[in-house]
């Protein structure tokens, strides 16, 4: 997957697991990064969580916000501004969502009156 969303080269993402580092947060909690720059689960993942089956992406997509928002309590992410959500699941259901951290300077423009989105298949 890490290969797949282009955090890491191919095969490398069990190189890049191997040398996953924990550190501390303010909140004295422990988020584990990969990269030396990507968070991942800081919520536990679905194996804290059971998988909730239908729940699953609502789960990520709350924990996600609660990031940006800054109200993670002992699982945030000091200084997050976005968020990647992956999800997979029966037959041929799959989700990628990015979140952007809202700030009322940044201002989305658009030189189309409606933006368009575009999906690679």
């Amino acid at each position: 997957m890490y290969e797949a969303l282009e955090m890491c080269g191919e095969g490398q993402g069990g190189k890049m697991i191997d040398g996953a580092k924990w550190i501390k947060n303010a909140a004295g909690g422990e988020v584990c990064v990969l990269g030396g720059r990507w968070v991942v689960n800081p919520s536990g993942g679905l194996e804290s969580k059971g998988h909730p089956i239908g729940a699953t992406g609502l789960g990520q997509c709350a924990e996600l916000n609660w990031q940006l928002r800054g109200i993670a309590g002992r699982r945030q992410v000091e200084g997050s501004q976005v968020a990647l959500q992956h999800n997979f699941g029966l037959g041929s259901a799959a989700v990628v969502t990015l979140y952007r951290k809202y700030s009322p300077r940044q201002r989305a423009t658009f030189s189309h009156p409606r933006p368009v989105m575009e999906a690679k298949l």
